[in-house]
């Protein structure tokens, strides 16, 4: 089993020679959703994911971050695997925003209606009690704007402090939520960054491709206030991570990218940038004297440049083959120190600490013992650990031998790696400072060398007293990455949300946050007739219950609770509780299985045997009998409360979601989280037949939809990029994001007491908006003419109802009028003073094409002489034509016998009429009557053009 740990899926650990070019890079060979997922799944078979006790290590050897990447990207990839492109988030967002401006803008107004909705974030803002903020990838300081501090996070995009961890403000709301690995600031401007997106931490043990979007490079010039792409970005489908970005001490158009494709450079502020070191870059260090001296490495190895970058050479570390993955350290104390921390491909506990003392020429282990990545106390762990996801090291810069590392926990030596002693533990054992398990940074400052900044899996952590205590500084930081929330019927701000790496929060009386569950917290439900009443999961379907508000949870559901042989829920599994009878449960494993209050016991009521796991479990409001479950890509439903299923026909997509109508249990609605912009489709029928109705959408993934009820069928969805709308009145989608980060979001509710729409976000938090409260009147279309087909050249007048205070027809334009000249399908929305809009109906012009028809004639352009007449004829392709001469025929051909302009028309059945260009027919004239002379044996005619000779009356032969 040992040997089977080490394997590295080296077929999907993948480098290569790329051309340096402005725009997207190209890769040889695209990964497959479904190869990695195939690969994946043989490797964790054979990876331990329990612990001498039987308790279940749900991260051991990167099989969460593996399901997490699995959930995220199921539901996106093409029906065949293939990954999406993220500037289409990127771009579509752009756009839409665009779109809003130009429909919620009045007329030479400068800002956007006040009646657009507004979002209130409503948390958690920071550490929840008991819990964590979020998963930070990287700090960022600068030593010469020392109260600065970057913050780069999973799933939030990057945050900036002014006042060195106190408050703290997001920078990148404006553009889709992204994962942020690296920051780059320069000595001199402090409103030049860089940022490296994406998520280089949120991977397994060499498994997968990054779960975040990353569209590559990004760079602002106004201090983060906007950003815009440079000349190094990729698709998605390209799985390229970046691990670190660097920028010259000494000049800020120099910039360096590890990602695992190589080491790409550039000199112009990046613009372009040029690959010069193949292979996958997980660190990078400038050395502290010498911004000419860089060091690299990837899993294994070891690189330095002396002349900035231009050329690298591999140094001698005597590090092992059997490392997967290295940690850089550099110190200012002793600019000549480096140290390189290590942990074992496939086993991911500690590999060792190497160091050199002359800039990497000669290299020494210090240490490879006891296991400064576990998670024990004593560090006596197995194999089985995370060193692939946290690896960090950091080096005091006012003594080169005092060093900070960071795996689950964080470890201090004081020898130059030579022994260890643990320094901060992920539940305060041992009387050990707390701090959140699984360490991505650690930072030293030069104004304190007695500081030291973690991030963490959940926000911020600093000591000031070389780690004797630590203080959570991440206060103010909305960043929790939310799978699902539920909120109370009676109490407004009772709010549960299951979140990743930081488990399932409750919110009481609208700013006390605390954690009531561990895990990666997954579904949760609050019962609606009794808020006391809570449940909480973890992934792949452990439920808990609390019967007292969430002060004590106890074993509910489960593979150990459910009866006739143990199955296994889904990374997020559904449940859901009987609307009529609440304390009945009903939870998707491979099966529905339905628990009963009364015997406590739990029954399978379906016998699926083509799922593997179920994605979604709906009930319906107004009748239990009716169920819906299924995958992205199978779905059934029951009439009779399970006592009997049918397979449904889907619309297409990766479905994402079920929601169902509150009294008409066979109208429902699914989303599909597809980048085509048929992303939502109704029926009225149970499945039986769809109609798309995603017009107004941006191509983006619709994630989850929600019904208001007592509306006129008002719906709204959370997407990869925000909130939209739609009603009878707009008849369209409409953007309802004015307020809300471009984050995705993965869950949404209407809280009815509170008359709120509520978004739990994948990275933002929670937030909320007052419903939609609107009943625009109908938007009619007037036809100039009242005619809707028109002949090519004409155009045709449509003319909205006045009364509205803006309009945007489906052309974009803004006025209350437009001219169509063209076939296509014409509607406007017109938006009213208190900011409801309403949409007309599709008026459809069609467009007739003009036939002109062109003359021909039988004898060039002359009438034969001696009076013989001209046949003119216009050819085949008129039948369905009328046909009129200028002579008054009416047929195909005419036979004309005097000199003249002769035209014709060609009129089809919608009156476009097409006429010819002018034929002119002219006379024909005879020769002079001819004369014969001779000349000895030849007869000779005047000269002419043409000769036919006769003998006796009889023709001989002619002579032209």
């Amino acid at each position: 089993m040992k040997n089977l740990k080490k394997l590295l899926l080296a077929s999907l650990i993948f480098s290569g020679c790329f051309t340096a070019v402005r725009g997207q890079e190209k890769q040889t060979t695209e990964l497959n959703f479904f190869e990695i997922q195939k690969k994946a799944n043989e490797f964790y078979k054979n990876v331990k994911t329990e612990d001498e006790n039987g308790k279940e290590l749900p991260e051991a050897g990167g099989y969460a971050q593996y399901k997490r990447w699995e959930w995220f990207w199921q539901q996106r990839v093409t029906p065949d695997g293939k990954f999406p492109n993220p500037m289409v988030i990127f771009n579509e967002t752009a756009k839409s925003r665009a779109q809003q401006l130009r429909r919620l803008q009045k007329q030479d107004a400068a800002t956007l209606s006040p009646t657009d909705s507004k979002w209130k974030e409503i948390g958690p803002f920071g550490v929840p009690v008991g819990g964590g903020a979020g998963r930070v990838n990287r700090i960022h300081l600068n030593l010469d704007f020392p109260s600065n501090m970057w913050v780069g996070t999973a799933a939030g995009g990057a945050w900036l402090s002014t006042d060195k961890g106190q408050t703290w403000t997001p920078k990148t709301d404006g553009i889709p939520a992204l994962g942020v690995t690296d920051i780059a600031t320069t000595v001199s401007d402090p409103n030049l960054i860089y940022i490296a997106t994406g998520d280089g931490d949120g991977t397994g043990s060499g498994v997968q491709n990054p779960m975040s979007y990353s569209v590559g490079v990004l760079k602002s010039t106004d201090g983060g206030t906007t950003w815009e792409p440079t000349g190094l970005n990729w698709q998605t489908s390209n799985a390229r991570k970046i691990h670190r970005l660097l920028i010259s001490p000494t000049n800020p158009q120099i910039l360096f990218a590890g990602t695992d494709g190589g080491i790409y450079r550039t000199v112009n502020g990046g613009e372009t940038w040029t690959l010069i070191q193949n292979g996958n870059i997980y660190d990078m260090e400038f050395k502290p004297d010498d911004s000419k001296m860089i060091y690299a490495c990837t899993g294994n190895s070891v690189f330095r440049s002396s002349n900035e970058g231009v050329s690298w050479q591999g140094l001698s570390t005597g590090i092992s083959g059997s490392i997967g993955r290295i940690a850089l350290a550099v110190t200012s104390d002793d600019p000549e120190k480096v140290y390189a921390l290590c942990t074992r491909a496939g086993y991911w506990d500690f590999g060792g600490l190497y160091s050199s003392s002359n800039s990497g020429q000669n290299w020494q282990i210090k240490s490879n013992s006891p296991n400064i990545l576990g998670r024990s106390l004593a560090g006596n762990d197995g194999d089985n650990q995370q060193g692939f996801y946290d690896l960090a090291i950091a080096v005091s810069p006012g003594n080169s031998n005092v060093i900070y590392v960071g795996g689950i926990n964080i470890w201090k030596s004081t020898n130059g790696g030579s022994s260890w002693s643990i320094n901060a533990h992920w539940t305060g054992d041992g009387g050990k400072p707390y701090v959140h398990a699984d360490i991505h940074d650690l930072v030293t400052t030069e104004d304190n060398t007695s500081a030291v900044f973690a991030g963490t899996d959940g926000g911020v952590s600093q000591t000031k007293n070389n780690g004797n205590t630590w203080t959570d500084l991440s206060t103010g930081m909305g960043i929790m990455q939310f799978y699902r929330i539920s909120s109370s019927a009676s109490n407004a701000y009772t709010i549960l949300g299951g979140a990743q790496d930081n488990g399932t929060n409750l919110l009481k009386n609208e700013n006390n946050w605390s954690q009531v569950y561990g895990g990666d917290g997954m579904n949760c439900l609050i019962d609606q007739t009794n808020s006391k009443v809570m449940y909480a999961a973890i992934q792949y379907g452990t439920i808990s219950r609390s019967q007292d508000g969430g002060g004590n949870f106890s074993g509910f559901a489960g593979s150990s609770y459910v009866t006739s042989g143990a199955e296994r829920g889904a990374w997020v599994t559904p449940y859901v509780l009987d609307p009529s009878l609440p304390l009945v449960v009903y939870v998707g494993y491979r099966n529905v299985w339905k628990f009963a209050p009364s015997t406590s016991k739990w029954s399978k009521i379906s016998n699926f045997s083509n799922i593997d796991v179920l994605y979604h479990l709906a009930i319906a409001p107004s009748s239990n009998s009716y169920m819906y479950a299924g995958t992205p890509g199978t779905m059934y439903r029951t009439s009779t409360g399970g006592t009997s299923w049918e397979p449904m026909t889907l619309p297409g997509g990766n479905i994402s979601s079920i929601t169902i109508h509150p009294t008409s249990p066979r109208k429902i609605w699914l989303t599909a989280s597809v980048y085509s912009g048929k992303s939502v489709f109704q029926s009225d029928d149970g499945g039986n037949s769809w109609t798309d109705i995603s017009d107004g959408l941006p191509n983006i993934p619709v994630n989850c939809l929600v019904y208001q009820k007592n509306s006129p069928d008002r719906l709204y969805v959370g997407t990869d990029a925000g909130v939209y709308y739609r009603d009878n009145s707009s008849g369209q989608w409409l953007q309802y994001s004015d307020g809300l980060p471009n984050a995705i979001v993965t869950a949404i509710e209407i809280n009815y007491s509170a008359s709120k729409l509520r978004a739990g976000t994948f990275g933002r938090g929670l937030w909320e908006a007052d419903l939609v409260n609107c009943n625009a009147p109908a938007v009619t279309v007037a036809i100039s003419g009242g005619k809707t087909s028109i002949c090519d050249g004409d155009s045709v007048q449509l003319t909205a109802k006045a009364g509205f205070n803006s309009y945007r027809w489906s052309t974009g334009a803004t006025s209350q009028s437009i001219f169509v000249k063209q076939s296509g399908n014409y509607s406007v929305v017109g938006t009213d003073g208190s900011g409801c809009s309403g949409s007309s109906p599709v008026t459809t012009i069609t467009v007739a094409t003009r036939k002109i028809p062109t003359i021909k004639g039988d004898i060039a352009d002359s009438t034969a002489c001696e009076g013989k007449p001209i046949t003119l004829d216009i050819g085949f392709g008129f039948t369905a034509y009328k046909i009129k001469w200028s002579t008054g025929d009416t047929t195909r051909k005419i036979i004309v016998k005097n000199a003249g302009e002769y035209t014709v028309t060609a009129t089809n059945d919608a009156g476009c009429v097409g006429k010819s260009a002018i034929y002119t027919v002219k006379a024909g004239l005879a020769p002079p009557v001819p004369t014969i002379s001779a000349n000895k044996d030849t007869l000779i005619a005047p000269l002419n053009d043409k000769y036919q000779w006769k003998i006796a009356g009889i023709d001989v032969y002619i002579i032209s």
